[in-house]
This record gives C-alpha cells, structure tokens and sequence, in this order.
C-alpha cells in the first residue's frame, strides 16, 4: 500500500514460481510452506516514537475520525557480510507454515518475505481471499500454551472486532462480483512461527465469459486493495492518518505480490513480514491494527513479534557466516 500521491510501481518478471516448497534459486517467487520452527527471538529496536503513533491513533479513534488504523514501523539490521537473498528466501521458505514466500528485485535492493496473508485467488472461475486481522504473539510457547494462546485470540472481543472490519469489507466487495459470495460466519486460526491470526476464507464463482475473467479479476483485486487488514477504515481517512503518524514510506511494503494467466487464473499476497535488503543492510517492515482499546505496548510487542519472520534468518545466515 504506497502512498497515493506516489508513483504507482509495477514490477513485472518472466520468470515466476509458485508452488509448495522452493527448490531452486528464481528472480521473483512464492512458495506454500509447510514447516515450523522455534528460534529464539533477534533484538530489535524499542520504538518511542511508534508508541506515541498509536495512542494519538487510538484518541482519533475514540474522537470518531475513524474506526481502525494499520500503523507500521521499520527496524534496520546490519551484518559483517553481505546479505544473500536467496539463502534468505530458501531459509524463510523452509520454516514458515501457511505462508507465500517471495522476492522480487526493485530499486532499492531485494524485496524478500514470507507472508501469510492472501488477497485474491483465481482458479477456474473460483474466488477465494483469507483476510487477516487480530493477532497474538506467541513468543517462546510450547504446544501447550499455544493451544491456550488460540483460545485467547479467538474469544477476544477487541481482536473479533478488529477481524470483524475487514471480513465485512472484503465480504461487500466481493458481493458486488460474485452472486455467491461466502462468508463464514466464524474465523479460524492462522499459524505462523512468531504470531496467530484470526483468518476468514471467502470465496465465490466468477460467471463472467473467459475472454474478460482476466480483467474483471483485476478489477476485484484492485478494488480489495488496500483492506482494512493494512491501510484501516474508512480507507480514505486511515491513509491520510498513516501519512500523519508513520516517519517513511511504505515503499513496497503492504504492497501486492502475485501472478495472473490468461484464463484469468492466479493468485496474490501482501507483500508483509519481510524487507528490502541491500547489501549488507536489512530494512525490515511491521504493522499492527489499531482499534479502539488498542495499547501501545501490545502493538509495539506485537510489530516486534512480526520482525521476527526475517530477522530471525538473517541471524541464522550471519552466525553461519561468523
């Protein structure tokens, strides 16, 4: 999600994969992952600053400006080598569950991450997207507290709420494309390594003729991005307040990542959980929903958490490297 007084930047490969695992070094790839691991937790930096943007976002909220805001922050890692992305992009590939693993060269270095998040999936004339919002951090939790942890999550009031916002909007866009257009009425959990999440999966069939499912399809994509799972809402407001509160630019960060056919088949994710790296430079991207009753602390513990996703494989390449 750039800002939208940016230029608007398309990236576009010849050569993509997408499939379950990774087995090959490739310019812009996603992957379906299937492993987990439990790492122990890499420093990262304790941000005043990102506190102090939730509160104020949290007075807005209570004022009535708007009802959910999605405030990221950055975290920089610097390594004695140079990173390299596609020993980070196998490494993220081999222990992140239920994610899309992708990289893809811009500008300013190489876009690497391992989201959780999928927006829209095309196959066939079937549409399916699995918004995600309301999260808990696990930390070091055994299978035990895990299990506690989801209990948690899901008889949250606040995190239903926050879910709930981003169900409903994606649910009315999909409406406005699709005659059945389900929606359950219950989230499910999502697992990652470092953070549950509350996931709904809705889906549809698309009747439109094959000769104009690709550009119908691009026109839901577009008109779902930016959720309320990265951007907040009303939409409009919620970007307005992101240019007021955050200190950079989002870049590619919040971003969509994917691939389309020309049957109009394809499937595309949030560029999240992941950053840009450049050398021996790593510059890292998380975000958390603010709501009403969100706390600064829990937010800043929760964009901590989600660092993790990559910081801890850089660590990982930096210790074999040492």
């Amino acid at each position: 999600m750039t800002n939208p007084e940016s230029p608007t930047h398309k990236i576009l490969d010849t050569l993509v994969t997408w499939g379950k695992g990774l087995e090959k070094e490739t310019p812009a790839s996603v992957a379906q992952t299937t492993i987990r691991t439990d790492d122990g937790d890499v420093p990262t930096p304790n941000s005043a600053q990102y506190r102090a943007s939730v509160a104020k976002a949290v007075r807005s909220i209570e004022n009535g400006e708007l009802e959910k805001i999605v405030l990221a922050r950055t975290a920089t890692i610097k390594t004695p080598s140079a990173i390299e992305p596609c020993v980070i992009v196998k490494d993220l590939a081999k222990h992140n569950p239920n994610s899309f693993v992708y990289r893809s060269d811009i500008s300013s270095g190489t876009l690497v991450g391992a989201t959780p998040e999928l927006v829209l999936r095309s196959w066939a004339g079937t549409i399916t997207s699995f918004p995600l919002a309301g999260s808990i951090p696990v930390g070091g939790a055994d299978e035990l507290a895990r299990e506690k942890l989801k209990e948690t999550l899901l008889s949250s009031p606040k995190d239903r709420a926050e879910h709930g916002l981003v169900v409903h909007q994606v649910g009315e866009t999909f409406k406005q494309y699709l005659d059945d257009a389900h929606i359950p009425s219950s989230p499910e959990i999502v697992e990652t390594p470092v953070i549950l999440h509350l996931g709904t999966r809705i889906s549809g069939h698309l009747e439109s003729e094959l000769s104009s499912r690709v550009s119908t399809v691009m026109r839901l994509l577009y008109d779902l991005h930016p959720t309320p799972a990265v951007c907040g809402w009303p939409t409009s407001v919620a970007r307005r307040k992101i240019q007021e509160l955050e200190d950079f630019d989002r870049g590619m960060y919040s971003g969509l990542i994917g691939w389309i056919d020309a049957q109009g088949n394809g499937e595309w994710a949030l560029a999240l959980r992941g950053g840009v790296i450049n050398g021996e430079s790593a510059t890292l991207y998380a975000g958390a929903g603010i709501v009403a009753g969100s706390d600064p602390e829990h937010e800043h513990a929760e964009t901590a958490a989600k660092f993790q996703t990559i910081a801890r494989v850089i660590e990982r390449q930096r210790t074999l490297h040492l």
